[in-house]
């Protein structure tokens, strides 16, 4: 180690007296407020900062008020800077500053007491202009020169500005904003939000005179929260009740709106609901639970850690929400039984009915394909397909129907039916579609019809055609059973008859040939299926065997202790026999003298599994061979 003479020593306690000596050097204490911007809009907070140079604490007023701003103290940060042997001490409190209204305000200056003495912060200027409007571009407020702070100082206040000017919208993903009750003197009462109004909910249905059973009712259910404050959901929308169902909710529409000129997002979320019986009907309120996390008007503990935390965590008083929106109150009444059309089917709502055909010509038995299209407002779910009138002639097979929605609850939209439509009979034109619904509006049935569409369909069933003659020279005509010929040898057949024909399905011996294949075919199935039952049993079993002598291999390997012996020898006869009990063994009386060598095996096994520790008996090299000769014995008999 290499010593350090008095030279050294000397040096060492000089850099030491000037450490010490470096507070006598400090600045005089300077006071100065500024605001990260002049100008911003309703609803925009900016940061209004008190330093105080040349100091670690100060007593600052955290309750000021000015009528038109809410002002919430958001925490405060401390920062030490050693330049050119000179110590800089200095503390910051920042202020969060948000517009109610537009206009201009002034910040008055603060009163700042610092160990004893009074300072005077100059007033400031800021303009708000009105909500979603840009601000104009401007930088920090004039009132004062920036002080020097350190780079991580810089970056811990530029990263609280982006987290309280930039803060995300709410429920998707889940954080909103939730707006708390604040204890601010600067407005009247009747221009803070009430506790309730922090975040409120709306349940809209549209008005109707009278509404049905089955009809399916439009709601809406509107979520407000303040968008300048951190809100956590803390339970899933609760919405339903008895008496009607409800589908499930639409994922949520988005957009600010400013009320009473507090600016929120608003979650606007749509459902369908469908009374299932007549009678008074209360739909209960939405609800949901969140928590708001507030700004807290106390500053935090005056500690270096706790003013660097703070900084970045200011928001900390947290508060839980009950929202709750509306109920709405119906009056639902049974559909009317006189008008009622024979082919109505439950449709409830407005609809259009329209038909297309194609192609409109077709070759004899081929398809024209029928699309039905029903269109408007209802319960499209209990919506079926259009009855068909003056169908004679026609063979109509059902085909594919669709629905595609036009909103994000279904209650708008147009669905689909095709139909094919074959000709038995020349068709010049389609049937024409039937389609009846309850207007709820008009509290009456409708019936619509479609058009009857010109189209070309031959008939699908061709007339016979006979067969040739070919003359007779002998002018003599033929008796019905005999086949004549003519002069020069040729045979004359008789006229063809289709009531005579018959195809391969009616005649006997295609019949008689198929059962005969079938009976083949399930025989050579039933063989297949027996030998694949064997082979399995057959695999089982040598499987089984496998086992067994594995067992018997391992009993005869040297060095094998006693009571390991007799657990594979017991797990032998289970393998084998099913159980270890000797009622299970070969009974004649050469292998009733076998069993009777197995008894010390399975004494040894029942001491070493029920008793406690101690064995009395134990298994001789020549007992071990005797019992592996009984054991291979029995395995040798199938």
């Amino acid at each position: 180690m290499k010593r350090v003479g008095l030279g050294g020593l000397f040096r060492l306690g000089l850099i030491l007296l000037t450490i010490l000596a470096l507070p006598s050097f400090a600045r005089a204490v300077e006071v100065t407020a500024s605001l990260s911007e002049n100008a911003t809009a309703v609803g925009r907070p900016v940061q209004f900062r008190v330093q105080i140079e040349g100091a670690s604490s100060a007593n600052v007023p955290d309750n000021f008020a000015v009528d038109g701003l809410d002002i919430r103290f958001a925490g405060q940060a401390h920062n030490v800077q050693l330049n050119n042997f000179t110590l800089t001490r200095a503390v910051t409190y920042t202020f969060l500053v948000i517009p109610e209204r537009e206009g201009t305000f002034t910040l008055p200056g603060l009163s700042v007491e610092v160990d004893g003495k009074t300072y005077k912060t100059p007033a400031l200027s800021l303009k708000a202009t009105p909500y979603g409007s840009a601000p104009p571009v401007s930088g920090p407020a004039q009132g004062s020169p920036q002080p020097p702070i350190s780079q991580l100082a810089q970056q811990m206040q530029q990263q609280l500005q982006q987290m309280q000017q930039q803060l995300p919208p709410g429920l998707s993903p889940p954080s909103s904003r939730a707006r708390p009750q604040t204890q601010s003197q600067a407005a009247p009462p009747d221009q803070l939000p009430a506790a309730e109004k922090l975040a409120f909910a709306q349940l809209l249905i549209p008005e109707q005179k009278n509404y049905f059973v089955g009809q399916s009712i439009p709601v809406e259910i509107r979520f407000y929260f303040d968008s300048r404050f951190p809100m956590e959901l803390a339970s899933q929308i609760s919405f339903g009740g008895e008496g009607f169902t409800a589908e499930k909710l639409s994922e949520p529409a988005e957009k600010r709106q400013v009320v009473e000129g507090v600016p929120y997002n608003v979650y606007a979320f749509k459902t369908v609901i469908t009374p299932i019986k007549p009678g008074s009907l209360e739909v209960p309120p939405a609800q949901l639970r969140c928590v708001a996390t507030l700004p807290s008007r106390n500053p935090p503990p005056d500690d270096f850690f706790g003013n660097l935390l703070g900084q970045m965590g200011s928001f900390g008083e947290q508060r839980e929400l009950e929202v709750s929106s509306n109920s709405v109150k119906l009056e639902v009444k049974p559909l009317p039984r006189e008008g009622r059309p024979t082919n109505f089917a439950g449709a409830i709502g407005q609809f259009s009915l329209d038909a297309e055909a194609s192609p409109k010509e077709v070759a004899t038995g081929e398809p024209i394909t029928l699309k039905l299209r029903i269109e408007g407002q209802g319960n499209f779910n209990a919506l079926t397909e259009p009855t068909l009138a003056e169908k004679t002639g026609w063979r109509i097979y059902p085909g594919a129907t669709d629905f595609t929605p036009s909103d994000a609850t279904g209650f708008s939209g147009r669905k689909t039916f095709e139909s094919m439509l074959v000709a038995v009979e020349s068709q010049t034109a389609t049937p024409i579609a039937e389609f009846s619904y309850f207007d709820p509006s008009a509290e009456k049935y409708v019936t619509l019809r479609t058009e009857a569409i010109p189209v070309n369909a031959p008939a699908g069933k061709a007339a016979p055609t006979a067969a040739p003659k070919i003359a007779n020279t002998s002018g003599s005509t033929p008796e019905p059973s005999v086949v004549p010929e003519d002069s020069e040898g040729i045979t004359v057949l008789p006229s063809y008859s289709l009531a005579a024909f018959q195809t391969v399905f009616q005649r006997r011996e295609f019949w008689i040939a198929n059962a005969a294949a079938g009976v083949a075919f399930v025989a050579l199935l039933a063989y297949w299926i027996s030998l694949r039952i064997a082979s399995g049993a057959s695999a089982q079993l040598a499987r089984q065997r496998k086992a067994r002598e594995k067992l018997l291999q391992e009993m005869a390997a040297p060095g094998l202790d006693a009571r390991a012996f007799a657990e594979k020898g017991v797990a032998y006869l289970i393998a084998r026999y099913g159980t270890a009990a000797p009622e299970s063994w070969p009974s004649d009386g050469e292998s009733a003298e076998d069993a009777h060598r197995l008894e010390s095996m399975l004494t040894l096994y029942n001491e070493t599994k029920y008793g406690i520790g101690r064995t009395v008996v134990d298994l001789s090299t020549e007992r071990r061979a005797e019992i592996l000769t009984v054991l291979k014995k029995w395995e040798a008999v199938r």
